[in-house]
């Protein structure tokens, strides 16, 4: 990511794809491992 950005899994809402417009980065995979881990809380999905 270009600039510290945060993620809000206790506001999710559901997009189309389309739009999805402006690709912006990725996300390294121990950041991805920690969204998995909130989204799974706030979705109350057990590990």
């Amino acid at each position: 990511m270009k600039h510290a950005s945060s993620i809000h899994c206790d506001e999710l809402v559901s997009l189309p794809k389309s739009v999805l417009t402006n690709f912006i980065g990725t996300l390294p995979p121990h950041k991805i491992d920690e969204l998995n881990q909130a989204l799974r809380v706030a979705l109350d999905i057990p590990d």
